[in-house]
């Protein structure tokens, strides 16, 4: 497969979709911000808010609604499972990732 067009860029995109169509051992780095999974304590209603109610102070400003903000925590865990066995097999060994998790 020819990296070429994948060199030196940044990619914005959904992980699963994206990360498969790679071949094994191709990538140096990977850094992820994933989903908070905000849902995991709360009542289902909750987990079906959008973002903007969720998160959003100023209601005339409408924020991008993300998947995966809604599992709950054993479902969100299980589905991470899936992204890092992606990521351990599109990573070359000697490579880094780093991820961004708010606690």
């Amino acid at each position: 497969m020819d990296l070429s067009p994948y060199l030196n860029k940044v990619f914005r995109a959904d992980c699963l979709d994206f990360l498969v169509k790679l071949p094994d051992s191709c990538i140096d780095c990977i850094l992820i911000d994933p989903p908070y999974c905000s849902g995991g304590v709360k009542s289902l209603n909750a987990h079906n808010t959008n973002t903007t109610a969720k998160y959003g102070t100023d209601r005339s400003i409408a924020y991008y609604d993300f998947v995966g903000d809604g599992k709950d925590q054993r479902v969100w865990g299980l589905w991470m499972q899936s992204v890092f066995r992606q990521f351990e097999r599109v990573l070359k060994n000697n490579s880094f990732f780093f991820s961004e998790q708010e606690v």
